[in-house]
């Protein structure tokens, strides 16, 4: 099974590091790298990180494989390399050598080497020599195997208890196992005795007194007795998942379900759920979602289907069965609320921050959260947020240790609870998440992260581009033609391209000899003229330059719209277009006419009615009519949100003095203004930038001490600082 490793919240792009409890003693943990090692409750590293890929710990073991991988990216099936086995003291029991182990089941493991099988005790003694084609764990003091006439089972002394004449046999449960044998499903008692006269095309193993058999096209549970006790599928339905204590989820068309009770009494709405975890306590973790799966969130059910969160979360986890730990939306807002839930639903602690973590097993009393740092998010009205998305900055790591990276970004540092240098690795590169994905670099190729900072295409290419529209442009070796992927790494169209612009509408930019032509997904050309350069689309129309001298805009079928009449334009926002004439720049409509004349050397975009312009001295606000709303006195300017804006005041040092200067308070210029020019938060940052409408990235001064982050306990109080 897949390792669920935490990340810091959905929204932050590296994948620092993650744990994941082993046992009351020691955690699972990964580098930047994704090596494995294992820390004890006290954060010490008691096996450095080694592994490609770790089980959870059963009995005190763990199963750990180096040089293997996934069958693919949406497989459980873990393979290839070498496997063995560590204690939770960080001990390897078992050698590294084997090609397949399974976990230790009343006190032996099945293993393979050289395609024979057979069973170690926890100090890597050979106990049953390997002599099978195939093993499965013990239970009920028996194991099947394979061996030259079919399975059987086999008692720890290695001899056949029953003998092998099924085509596939499972482990015991409940007492009963199941078999094969002329393609049909049955199960025996201890003694290889069939239990009930019923063959079925398909059998689960029994769980909790039930089990889900298939026969004629048709699902349904039966008891322990063998009896059907009421829940079947009809047509275009089926039973999916057994939850405990006689609750199962079914769904229709494969998709969408349900919780229904054995009998076959709906408990819960039933086209609501796309998965459910057994249950724990109460309460089972359920995702809910749309049948397209653009819309999932996961909450709490109850038995009788009631849901105890109602709100959008798309981490929620147990910790114990009474406290989850989730990361929610909150309603009407771009932030991120994560923290405890008790089973209710509410909030037992919660911190509203883009770069929560999360807590896990044993460190479930502490929450890693930035606190303050170099660089901050602001809310407009002065409040400190947290870390911005793609900056590399300092923040806590999740569960035991907390992670700061190197100036020159060459190296990341761990450090426990105590403050006190684990170790260091190097480390990789990402940025910034666009379109619901995220690229990031790691040994020497290119894949991408998701809103997660889950890998949601492993590093396979040379170059990569940002995604749009679920497509994205890659290069697969240096020197290959670019291609055009979708969001599951699969390949939509090879090109010749030379480059090729965001896909937008189905259709991008081509440029080829440099010559640019507007071309769709087929590889076929939407028109036949080339233009010297196309943009993206915004607004509706696509800035384009007839030659490397005069640009205009055309529309989606690259028809020009308005001529190509300007030295230079900008793209479309809010319904106008900076545009320069000469080395002058306006504001023009749609129908390429002045809305506001030629009069300064720079123009950005309109936001929230307003845009900042520069006089070739300094920066200030005009409205769309070209009014001058905020005085030509700043060294620079923000975009205009919510009638605010940020300002660098006029006694800031030049860019040129400031690369010489500490990064003080009294060189740090930069502060919030309504549009009367009037300071909301004075000037007292060293830059800002990732202006949006609640919030903006800033550096704050260094004077006041190193950058703090640390973790929290659950009343929010900060209980350790590095």
């Amino acid at each position: 099974m897949k390792i669920k490793l935490f990340a810091i919240s959905a929204l932050v792009l590296l994948q620092l590091t993650a744990v994941e409890k082993a046992s009351a003693e020691a955690y699972w943990f990964t580098n930047p790298i994704e090596k494995y090692g294992l820390i004890d409750k006290n954060a010490r590293v008691i096996l450095k990180p080694a592994f490609d890929h770790v089980e959870p710990f059963v009995s005190g073991f763990a199963i750990v494989n180096i040089g293997g991988a996934y069958a693919s990216q949406s497989s459980e099936k873990y393979k290839g390399g070498k496997f063995g086995m560590v204690s939770a003291q960080g001990k390897i029991v078992i050698p590294v050598k084997y090609d397949a182990l399974e976990d230790l089941s009343e006190g032996l493991a099945a293993f393979c080497l050289k395609g024979r099988c057979g069973f170690l005790s926890p100090s890597g003694q050979i106990v049953v020599q390997p002599k099978f084609e195939s093993a499965r764990a013990f239970s009920a003091g028996l194991a099947p195997v394979k061996g030259k006439t079919g399975w059987g089972y086999i008692n720890k002394r290695g001899q056949f208890v029953i003998q092998p004449v099924f085509a596939d046999a499972y482990s015991f449960s409940e007492g009963k196992a199941v078999v094969i044998e002329d393609k049909k499903y049955y199960y025996i008692n201890t003694r290889g005795e069939k239990i009930f006269q019923d063959n079925y095309d398909y059998a689960s193993f029994f769980y909790g007194g039930f089990a889900i058999v298939g026969r004629n096209g048709e699902q349904f549970v039966i008891s322990s007795e063998g009896t059907p006790t009421g829940l079947k599928s009809p047509a275009e339905f089926s039973i999916s998942n057994d939850l405990g204590s006689g609750i199962f989820l079914a769904r229709k068309n494969g998709i969408l379900g349900g919780l229904y009770n054995a009998v076959g009494n709906p408990l819960s709405p039933e086209n609501i759920l796309r998965n459910a975890d057994p249950f724990r306590g109460d309460l089972s973790v359920v995702e809910l979602g749309d049948a397209s799966g653009t819309k999932i969130t996961r909450d709490m059910m109850t038995r009788d289907g009631k849901l105890m969160v109602n709100r959008s979360c798309f981490r929620l986890e147990a910790i114990t069965d009474d406290e989850y730990s989730a990361t929610c939306k909150i309603p009407g807002s771009r932030l991120y609320e994560g923290g405890i839930l008790d089973k209710s639903g509410a909030w037992k602690f919660s911190t509203r921050s883009y770069e929560l973590g999360l807590p896990q097993g044993e460190y479930a009393n502490l929450v890693p959260v930035l606190v303050r740092g170099r660089k901050l998010v602001v809310k407009t009205d002065g409040t400190v947020l947290a870390g911005h998305l793609g900056l590399t900055m300092d923040f806590p790591a999740i569960g035991a240790t907390s992670f700061v990276q190197t100036r020159d970004y060459s190296e990341a540092i761990f450090y426990n609870f105590q403050g006190k240098e684990m170790y260091r690795v190097p480390a990789f590169q990402a940025f910034r998440l666009e379109n619901g994905y995220s690229r990031f670099h790691r040994g020497g190729k290119w894949g991408y992260l998701d809103s997660r900072g889950a890998v949601a295409i492993t590093p396979q290419f040379a170059d990569v581009a940002d995604f749009s529209e679920g497509y994205a442009v890659v290069r697969t070796e240096k020197g290959e033609p670019l291609v055009i992927i979708n969001a599951r790494g699969e390949e939509i169209l090879r090109t010749d391209c030379a480059y090729i612009s965001k896909v937008q509408n189905g259709k991008f930019g081509c440029t080829r000899s440099g010559k640019t032509t507007l071309m769709n997904l087929k590889g076929e050309k939407v028109v036949d003229e080339e233009f010297a350069s196309l943009d993206e689309m915004s607004d509706g129309l696509r800035r384009a330059y007839k030659d490397k001298v005069m640009a205009g805009f055309v529309n989606d079928r690259g028809m020009w719209v308005i001529p190509a009449n300007f030295h230079g334009v900008r793209p479309f926002s809010e319904g106008l277009a900076a545009a320069w004439q000469g080395k002058l720049c306006g504001y023009i409509g749609k129908n390429g006419q002045w809305v506001v004349q030629p009069a300064y050397a720079a123009c950005y975009e309109f936001t929230s009615g307003y845009a900042r312009v520069y006089n070739n001295k300094h920066w200030g606000i005009i409205n769309r009519k070209g009014s001058v709303i905020v005085p030509f006195n700043f060294y620079d300017a923000s975009d205009v949100y919510n009638n605010q804006v940020w300002l660098r005041a006029a006694d800031s040092p030049t860019e040129e003095q400031r690369e010489g200067y500490e990064r003080t308070k009294e060189h740090a210029q930069w502060g919030l203004a309504n549009l009367k020019g009037e300071w909301i938060l004075k000037p007292m940052f060293w830059n800002v930038r990732d202006v949006s409408a609640n919030q903006a990235v800033v550096e704050i001064d260094a004077n006041t001490g190193r950058p703090v982050s640390g973790y929290m306990d659950r009343e929010g109080r900060l209980v350790f600082v590095y």
